[in-house]
């Protein structure tokens, strides 16, 4: 657990605190990896780390890093299902509303990715 927070704290850094897009695309991309194999074995506390440090990391300037966090995000969707961050869709369509347009489209695109990840999830979700 404490592995997955470290890459969801370099992940959430900015490049003005000292750590290059690259660095921190690549800590988003090991995210991802990790928590595909072995989701279950982190702790919740660890997930809400995550999620608060993605939900920081979404605004970055750098397009690189912003697209990273929405597939590290589908993948916590993906491996956690909805009730393992059942504010994203939320947090999402409120960002689109966003004033500047590159987050706008970054939100169009995690939902996106999510949408096309998760397509089971969409189809087992009853919504009374």
């Amino acid at each position: 657990p404490d592995f997955c927070n470290y890459l969801g704290l370099i992940l959430s850094i900015s490049e003005q605190e000292g750590v290059t897009g690259t660095v921190r695309q690549t800590a988003g991309l090991s995210l991802k990896s990790y928590l595909s194999s072995n989701f279950a074995m982190v702790n919740m506390k660890s997930i809400f780390y995550i999620q608060n440090r993605l939900k920081i990391a979404f605004f970055d300037s750098q397009p690189v890093v912003r697209k990273t966090v929405s597939s590290v995000m589908s993948m916590i969707m993906v491996r956690g299902g909805f009730n393992a961050w059942p504010t994203l869709l939320t947090f999402l369509t409120e960002s689109l509303q966003h004033q500047d347009i590159s987050i706008k489209e970054n939100s169009i695109h995690a939902i996106s990715i999510i949408v096309e990840d998760c397509n089971s999830l969409f189809l087992e979700e009853s919504y009374a």
